[in-house]
């Protein structure tokens, strides 16, 4: 059984004197190369320590999550040895980390814990935690209520219509979410962010295949900074198969992965490739019907352009036909460009795709439907996981509507 101590040290800026132990997702790959440098084998039982923490990212869970369930899959063990800070293992349960954890791996949440962990565990099953107000029940009983800039780790249930499972997970994240704060800082722009982005981001999800479970977490960070801006974060993880590569079975199978909206609209996309040798290269990715790259970290900047879908040639009711503005949007193929043009273009925000040993950064660019995409292939430097990670981040600017 190999431990990796999670955290990063950072020290206070302006006074220099409070030193906070946090992850991130950084924090989280690095210990990779800690894990193989330790370990007689990649295919060792590992324990995440997580005692040292007084901060950790809510994308962080989902990333952990995607680490465990990658595991899982193959039969390996991973333990979790809690943080001993009280405000932390607040944070994870008010999170819903242990049911989430617990469905990932397939097992009980307390055979996912050291023998220290299980005690504090069973220590905390009559408290509740901090971010939650509990409130009495007309009827009896109490119920918990998570601050409205906190929004836990939440199942997608995935049916046999991924669309239908799409709208269902955005009608709840608009009722518990858009009504309570969002309203404050978009506007009408919010109903957009709720109907839409919330929608195509669990679609795509949904409809990967192989998935068999789906996830979201969101959270609004507060600034820390003077004249700064809340910021929303929305993360979605799946553990069904690469978007890419399954554009590139389709491809092998001689089959269709673009609708006809495909080339019909200008983007332009400059991406920037870091190969696991330091070594880089730049590519100009267009919208070419004559060519498309079957690179596995091409197609996955691909995915996003206009047109590109595994299923190109399904039901128009499938694809959210009579949600979106515009002719060329109801085809398929629209999904994550409109998240794209929805978080970069409107919003001013970014995208970060990672699947398998691949980083992936998407920003706009200088000029209208242009983008700047930073892909990092980190093997030996970042934890291999299962599915598709997605995050969205996007500032909360009060008047945003009257800017769109």
């Amino acid at each position: 059984m190999t431990r990796v101590v999670l955290h990063k040290r950072l020290v206070d800026g302006e006074a220099m004197q409070t030193a906070r132990h946090y992850a991130d997702g950084l924090a989280i790959d690095k210990s990779w190369r800690v894990f193989t440098s330790r370990s007689t084998s990649s295919k060792d039982n590992l324990i995440f320590d997580l005692s040292a923490l007084d901060y950790l990212d809510h994308d962080s869970l989902l990333h952990l999550g995607a680490i465990t369930r990658f595991r899982s899959l193959r039969g390996l063990d991973t333990l979790y040895d809690l943080p001993t800070v009280s405000h932390v293992l607040d944070f994870i349960r008010a999170w819903k980390f242990p049911e989430f954890i617990s469905n990932v791996a397939g097992k009980p949440f307390e055979q996912l814990l050291t023998r220290r962990s299980k005690n504090v565990w069973k220590s905390l099953t009559t408290e509740f935690p901090r971010y939650v107000k509990v409130i009495d029940l007309p009827g009896g009983g109490m119920a918990e209520l998570l601050s409205s800039t906190h929004f836990e780790l939440t199942p997608i249930s995935l049916t046999t219509n991924p669309f239908r499972a799409a709208t269902v997970a955005r009608d709840a994240w608009l009722e518990r979410h858009f009504k309570a704060i969002l309203e404050a800082y978009l506007g009408d722009t919010g109903e957009r962010l709720g109907k839409m982005v919330i929608l195509e981001a669990v679609l795509n999800a949904a409809m990967h295949p192989g998935a068999q479970m789906a996830y979201t977490s969101s959270q609004i960070v507060l600034p820390r900074v003077p004249d700064d801006s809340p910021r929303l974060q929305i993360g979605i993880w799946d553990d069904g198969s690469p978007i890419a590569l399954t554009l590139q079975r389709r491809m092998d199978q001689g089959l269709p992965i673009v609708s006809p909206v495909f080339g019909f609209l200008h983007e332009s996309f400059r991406v920037r490739l870091v190969r696991a040798n330091g070594k880089e290269e730049v590519r100009h990715l267009n919208p070419r019907p004559d060519h498309i790259d079957r690179g596995f970290p091409w197609l996955s900047v691909i995915a996003f352009m206009a047109g590109v879908s595994s299923l190109p040639d399904r039901p128009l009711e499938e694809t959210g036909q009579g949600l979106r503005d515009g002719d060329t949007d109801n085809y398929p193929g629209m999904g994550l460009k409109y998240i794209r043009r929805n978080v970069l273009d409107l919003w001013g925000g970014t995208i970060r795709y990672w699947v398998g040993s691949y980083r992936m950064l998407m920003k706009a660019g200088p000029e209208r439907d242009t983008y700047q995409v930073d892909i990092f292939y980190r093997p030996k430097e970042a934890w291999p996981i299962q599915g598709n990670l997605l995050f969205l981040e996007i500032p909360l600017r009060r008047g945003m509507e009257e800017e769109t």
